[in-house]
């Protein structure tokens, strides 16, 4: 199994200089590493760093790749009207010329795979080493590169609109939800003409009493819920039974990339919604961010269970 083992920062964005270890005292890897904090600490920059280790910029040119990484660097005097900083001169608002006082930004990544260690360093200008390239995957190493991280994230309205599961993972969705939700989850069969509307099901109710709840009537909290596991779901699904001639990934994305895991959750199912992700995605390694005070406050009680990794930023970027 693959998974990050440390992960260095540089002049990223609000990270001067510091090294985070995702790995136990016994050496094997926390599964599940959750970065809480005030606004502004951090939190999603972590994740964005994660991600951008593993990104493909095979099809960019280097002008661009620079233009979309130097956004990143740590500088004082950032416009982000522009994505102007120190260290360039600018004509038309493009980059003519550049000095020597830029400061280096780093995001450095250590990765273990079967027992040996690869390494991956990114700056504002690209790419200085990575160990996958090709790694262990030869000549296929970008079909497994871009899949090794994938950012979730349900909370605009256009990805709420709309609900699709396969329907091979009704039964695990199910008890999933009724789990989360405390209230029996149901999908509705899928139907249609042609064998492909029976691949998805698009719609499920919840039972609350003597109603069922259909999923355009669900608040915006249990479709956040809905949403989440059935993105995750799909996307493992997918990896592992791909089209006619694609490559076929297991367990994969390795990294599952969750940010403000909680939000619109009830506080009291905030602990559940954790254990219910490391439960039903126990090959992945996990990556989330959180302002629950239940789950902070169950860290800092020390209740935390032993593959849990709880780090406060705010000691961090203070």
């Amino acid at each position: 199994m693959l998974y990050l083992t440390k992960l260095k920062l540089q002049n990223f964005c609000n990270y001067e200089s510091y090294t985070f270890n995702f790995k136990q005292q016994n050496s094997s890897p926390y599964k599940y590493t959750c970065f809480f904090g005030p606004n502004g600490e951090g939190k999603t920059t972590l994740l964005e760093a994660i991600s951008l280790l593993t990104a493909n910029q095979s099809q960019r040119d280097q002008e661009s790749v620079k233009r979309s990484l130097r956004k990143y660097v740590r500088n004082k005097d950032y416009n982000p009207s522009y994505e102007k900083i120190s260290g360039y001169k600018y004509s038309d608002e493009l980059i003519t010329n550049y000095k020597d006082n830029l400061q280096d930004m780093v995001i450095e990544g250590t990765y273990e795979l079967d027992g040996k260690e690869y390494v991956v360093t990114l700056t504002q200008n690209g790419f200085v080493r990575n160990d996958f390239n090709p790694g262990p995957w030869g000549d296929k190493h970008l079909l497994y590169r871009q899949r090794i991280s994938h950012f979730i994230t349900s909370d605009n309205d256009l990805a709420l609109s709309k609900f699709q599961l396969r329907s091979s993972q009704i039964k695990t969705f199910e008890e999933i939800i009724s789990t989360v939700m405390r209230f029996k989850a149901e999908c509705i069969p899928p139907s249609g003409v042609h064998l492909m509307d029976h691949d998805y099901c698009t719609d499920f109710v919840i039972h609350k009493k003597d109603h069922k709840i259909h999923y355009k009537r669900m608040s915006a909290g249990e479709k956040k819920i809905a949403k989440s596991f059935s993105q995750l779901l799909n996307l493992v699904y997918d990896l592992e039974h791909p089209n006619r001639g694609e490559i076929v990934l297991k367990n994969y994305p390795r990294i599952l990339l969750l940010d403000n895991i909680e939000m619109h959750i009830y506080y009291d199912r905030h602990v559940a919604m954790v254990d219910c992700i490391k439960k039903y995605f126990p090959t992945q390694q996990i990556f989330a961010t959180t302002h629950s005070s239940v789950l902070i406050e169950r860290h800092l009680r020390h209740e935390n269970n032993v593959d849990e990794l709880m780090i406060d930023l705010e000691g961090i970027n203070c």
